[in-house]
């Protein structure tokens, strides 16, 4: 009478173990590929950022060259490069149904160029502590004189870092 087999025996095992080998290196091998250090750069960015209805006494704390840090985490997320203000706009609608643009001399919008260093991969630009910047993020910063809720308009690659 004949035995059947029922386990498996020491060269079939080390057959499947490696074939999961094989097919687990490959997969890390791509993955890490497509996610390494080597397919991401260190780029000098400029955003713009606008500080909405800013009061005078706001208006006058920010200035060039001021670090400007994110509040959640601390983290420097680049240096003020250019201030541009503006009288504050509000747009009313009138009984006629048209609109019309109403100046308020005591708010500010204030325009802000950020400058930073950004790691750029295929997925976008990260600033400070791996966080995500594009046109229509809002953002809460400091800078020493400051805190202040602001939405990004623009992301601008300036130069590649070597």
């Amino acid at each position: 009478m004949e035995k059947k087999k029922s386990f498996i025996n020491i060269i079939d095992a080390a057959i499947i173990i490696v074939i999961i080998a094989i097919f687990a290196g490959s997969f890390v091998r791509t993955y890490m590929k497509n996610h390494s250090p080597a397919n991401t750069s260190v780029t000098a960015v400029e955003y713009t950022v606008l500080i909405k209805s800013a009061d005078k006494d706001f208006r006058r704390l920010l200035d060039n060259e001021s670090d400007v840090y994110l509040s959640d985490s601390d983290s420097l997320c680049g240096t003020i490069a250019d201030v541009t203000k503006t009288p504050a706009k509000t747009y009313v609608e009138q009984s006629t149904g048209e609109l019309a643009i109403k100046y308020d001399p005591s708010e500010t919008d204030i325009t802000a160029v950020i400058r930073a260093d950004a790691r750029v991969d295929k997925n976008g630009v990260f600033v400070a502590d791996n966080v995500f910047i594009a046109a229509g993020k809002s953002l809460d910063l400091y800078t020493r004189a400051f805190e202040f809720e602001c939405q990004v308009q623009s992301v601008r690659i300036v130069e590649e870092i070597q």
